[in-house]
Order: structure tokens, then C-alpha cells, then sequence
């Protein structure tokens, strides 16, 4: 302010006087100089003294503001805790309200169930239940709750649930068992599981009931309706049996003494009365023994053997049994074998017999015109066996596609009406399917209607390691109307009918055996009535 007012002082004397001379105005300026130049000397050590000043406060603002930081840090961190310990006391009420109306919420599901459930700790006191539960035990929660076993159920009941409880402890399996309620009216059937589950480091026992009354009661009834059932399948597998000893004695007679008169001379009349006789006999015994033999089949008393033979020979013997039928028909009946088949095998070959019986006679019932074929062919071989397929091709009339499913169905028919031209019993095919399963095998149809069938069945015979002799050339097929004049390289087994001599008087039959090697005839043996043909 005082250099101010000499600045001033200075500006009014250079306006007053402002024409004076250099040395005038020197005069009359050298005091405000002097008193200038003081100043700014005051000044300056003013100013020495101020920064001096602002030095030693900004060292004592310094260590003001550090101590004031150190502070407000520790002022901070008590507010945090203050906050989290005030946001965890206003966060513990609402957490314990959530696992309340969690708990609620479970309480309510378990209610809910169709079933009792349970739970309890390892001293076995009951820890949380369902409203079932209190029912099954007809206790109220409050005598159930924290309580154990023996506190409310019988003895009996409490021990059994202590082996079972233990058993599931120990074990740490699913123990699931049987157990009669005998307090209700009528008494309750229930399946009781028990397994030990973990939570929370702890163990507990989690168990529940299943009412089974119904089942164990259809169970009962089940199994006596089967007794039942057992009890009447051999109630009618003795009657079939008593009959068919009953029916069969006088038939074999009545065949036996037929065959007597035919072998006696009598006139031609008397001779085709007695053999439509003989074959009205001979298709009742068939019919017996269809029905004998699927009663044993149902009542599972029919055993499969396996033994030893001679796979040519069966089929030979088989085709010479139908022959004659297949002559009487116009038909022609052979069989082709390859020669890499096994000839000695081990199975039933009297249960073989009989379904080819029962094919080949089918074949030749339904078939018109042509011929019937014996195929044999190997569907598979094994170290210990051989899968052989029996195939019997026919040029009959055939099966429609929609009635295969059926024809091996027990008394099915593929014409049922009762003016059909085909007859019989509807056991034959049956018979064979089932005979074929108990073999281990299998069968079906190949058919169209117009064009015949082909009916097959595999079967696994088994080696029987027996030498067998030379492999015999394949089995040739022998038409009607063709000569057994053949070249040698046409070898092999030749069963046919087509070429038969006409039947003896006395009804005998001609069938003829061709086995070439070498072709030349070397026996033609008589048998009694029957005749035979072997070429070697």
C-alpha cells in the first residue's frame, strides 16, 4: 500500500509541474525515490519471510494430512464392519425365513405323496414323515416325532425293523422287504425299502411304504388259477391218454385182421370194401395219434432223444412210406441230398420222421399234379454240429399270402368251411412247429397261391464222430414217365414212384432203390408182397 501511495505522490509531481527541467524534477522526485527504494527493500524481505512461512506450513500441512489419511482409513474400515455386521443381522431374519418356508414347501410335497415316507437319524428316532405315514401307523405326530420304533409298534414289528435297519447300515444298499400290517381291517400287504443317504457330514435313514395288497392278491389268485389250469391239463392228458390206449387197441386190431382178409383171395368188390376200410382205420389212428401227441407237446411231456442214424436212410425210409399215396395221385416223389452232408448224425430221427411224414403227406394232399421234392442242404456247420435244412417243395395249390400266419396255429384250417375238399384235423402242422421248436429249430412257408409251396424246417444235428462211409453222389429227382436207364455221370439216390411197376394182386408195393456205382442192376429181391430194386 505504501509503494502505491509513492507512486501516486511521483505521478502528481510530474503533472504539476510538467515543463520543469531535468534537475527540477530530480529534486523534487529524490525523496519519493529514496522512500520507493525502502520499500521495495521491505518488500523483498517480506517476501523471504513469506516463503519461509509457506514452507514450514506445507511440512506442517504434510504431516497433518498423513495422520488425518491413517484416521479416515481406520474410520473406513470400522464403517465397513459396521455395515456388514448391521446387513448380516438384517439378512438373518430373511434367510431364516426362506429355509422356513423351504421346510414348509417339502412338508407339503411330502403330504402330497401317495406313499408313507420316513426319515431317521442313526439312533433310529423318526426326524421327518409324511401325513401317510401317520396313517400307516395310526399315530399322531406327536407320538411319532423324535420317538423311536419300539416306543409305539409291537415288539414283533420293532425287532424285524431293527435287522432290517441294521442290515441297510451296514451295507449300504437298498433293503427292501415284505412285511404284513396286521392292525387293519383287512390286514395290509406293504413292501417297506430303507437306504442310508448323506447330508451335511450326517447319515440318515430315508424309507417308505408300498401298499402291495392288490398285487400279492392278484398274485395269489394267479397262481391258483395256474394249479388250477396244471391240475386240469393232466386231468385231460390221462383222459387223452386212457382214450387213446382205449381206441388205439381195438383199431390195431381191426387194421391187423383187414390186412389178413386183404392178403386172402377174395374177389374185387370184397377187396375195395376192405381196404376203404383200411384207410378210414388208418386215418382214425392218424387222428389219435395227432391228438395223443399234441397233448404231450402242451403238458410238456414230450422228451426229444439223440441218438445216432442214418440221415439218407431216414429220408428213404420216409419217401417209401408215401409213395404209394403219391402213385395213387400220379405223382412223382424223390429227394435230393448233397453228397457233403453228414450221413450219420446224432438227433430224434423218429421225430424227424414224423414231420417229414407230416410235410410230404401234406404236399402230396394238396397237390393235384406233378411232383413232391425232398430237399436237404446245410445251413451252417459247427465243431460239434451241422444245421440242416429239410426243405419239401411241392406244385400244389399253394397258400394264400394272408392265411400263412395261421396254418401252423393248432385246429386251423386254411379252407374252414364245412364244404371244404381237403380234410383233416388241423394238428398236423401245429404238431410239427412245436416239434421242430423242441429241437431247437425252426420252420416256415414259402407260398403263392397257384404255384405251389415250400415247406422248411432247420434242425441242429450233432456230429457223432462214428467213420462214416464213402460220400454217396447227390440224390437225383425222378420224374413220372422217366426211365431209370441213366448215364453214370447222372448218378445218386433215386426214390421215385412215377416208373413203379402196376401193384401186385395182392396189393403189395414196388418201390424202387437206385444207388449207382457203376450202373449195373445187381438184385431185384421180392420181399413177401413188396418188391425192391437196388442199383450198386
Amino acid at each position: 500500500m505504501d509503494q502505491d501511495r509513492h507512486v501516486a505522490l511521483i505521478r502528481q509531481a510530474l503533472a504539476a509541474h510538467p515543463a520543469a527541467d531535468a534537475q527540477e524534477l530530480a529534486r523534487l522526485l529524490e525523496p519519493q525515490l529514496a522512500a520507493l527504494a525502502d520499500l521495495e527493500a521491505e518488500v523483498h524481505q517480506l517476501r523471504s519471510a513469506n516463503a519461509l512461512l509457506r514452507k514450514e506450513n506445507r511440512q506442517q500441512r504434510g504431516n497433518v494430512g498423513t495422520w488425518r489419511d491413517k484416521r479416515t482409513a481406520r474410520l473406513a474400515g470400522l464403517q465397513r464392519d459396521l455395515h456388514a455386521d448391521l446387513q448380516a443381522q438384517l439378512r438373518a431374519p430373511s434367510e431364516d425365513q426362506a429355509a422356513r418356508d423351504q421346510q414348509e414347501l417339502t412338508e407339503q410335497i411330502l403330504d402330497q405323496l401317495p406313499i408313507p415316507i420316513f426319515l431317521k437319524d442313526r439312533d433310529g428316532r423318526f426326524l421327518r414323515f409324511n401325513s401317510r405315514f401317520e396313517e400307516f401307523t395310526q399315530r399322531s405326530r406327536a407320538e411319532i416325532l423324535g420317538r423311536t420304533v419300539d416306543e409305539f409298534a409291537t415288539p414283533r414289528w420293532a425287532a424285524t425293523t431293527h435287522e432290517e435297519d441294521a442290515l441297510a447300515w451296514s451295507s449300504g444298499r437298498m433293503v427292501t422287504t415284505e412285511r404284513r400290517m396286521a392292525t387293519f381291517d383287512p390286514p395290509l400287504d406293504v413292501l417297506v425299502s430303507r437306504k442310508v443317504i448323506n447330508s451335511g457330514g450326517l447319515s440318515y435313514m430315508l424309507g417308505y411304504f408300498i401298499d402291495i395288497s392288490e398285487q400279492r392278491a392278484a398274485r395269489a389268485a394267479m397262481q391258483h388259477a395256474v394249479e388250477s389250469a396244471e391240475a386240469a391239463s393232466r386231468a385231460k392228458s390221462e383222459f387223452l391218454a386212457n382214450m387213446s390206449h382205449e381206441i388205439r387197441t381195438p383199431m390195431n386190431g381191426i387194421l391187423g385182421m383187414t390186412e389178413l382178409v386183404l392178403e386172402s383171395d377174395i374177389d374185387a368188390d370184397q377187396r375195395a370194401d376192405l381196404m376203404l376200410v383200411q384207410a378210414s382205420a388208418d386215418a382214425l389212428l392218424h387222428i389219435v395219434d395227432d391228438i395223443l401227441d399234441f397233448s404231450k407237446i402242451e403238458a410238456g411231456k414230450l422228451d426229444i432223444e439223440e441218438v445216432p442214424f442214418d440221415l439218407r436212410q431216414l429220408v428213404g425210409d420216409t419217401l417209401r412210406a408215401m409213395s404209394l399215396r403219391a402213385r395213387q395221385k400220379g405223382l412223382a416223389l424223390a429227394a435230393e441230398i448233397p453228397p457233403q452232408l453228414p450221413r450219420i448224425l446224432k438227433g430224434d430221427p423218429g421225430r424227424l420222421r414224423q414231420v417229414l411224414l407230416n410235410l410230404v403227406g401234406n404236399a402230396i394232399k394238396f397237390t393235384g399234379e406233378g411232383g413232391v421234392t425232398v430237399q436237404l442242404a446245410i445251413a451252417a456247420e459247427h465243431d460239434d454240429r451241422s444245421e440242416v435244412v429239410f426243405a419239401v417243395r411241392d406244385t400244389g395249390i399253394g397258400v394264400p399270402p394272408e392265411k400263412q400266419h395261421m396254418i401252423f396255429e393248432a385246429f386251423a384250417q386254411v379252407d374252414g368251411s364245412t364244404t371244404r375238399e381237403y380234410g383233416g384235423t388241423g394238428l398236423g402242422l401245429a404238431i410239427c412247429r412245436r416239434l421242430v421248436i423242441l429241437m431247437q429249430g425252426r420252420i416256415e412257408v414259402h407260398s403263392a397261391p397257384g404255384q405251389g409251396s415250400v415247406f422248411s424246417f432247420t434242425v441242429p444235428l450233432l456230429h457223432t464222430g462214428v467213420a462214416q462211409a464213402a460220400p454217396l453222389p447227390p440224390l437225383a429227382v425222378l420224374a413220372p414217365g422217366q426211365n431209370l436207364n441213366r448215364s453214370a455221370h447222372d448218378g445218386g439216390l433215386l426214390v421215385g414212384v412215377g416208373d413203379l411197376a402196376p401193384a401186385p394182386a395182392r396189393g403189395g408195393l414196388r418201390v424202387l432203390l437206385a444207388e449207382d456205382c457203376g450202373g449195373q442192376v445187381i438184385s431185384d429181391t421180392t420181399i413177401g408182397s413188396r418188391a425192391a430194386i437196388f442199383r450198386s
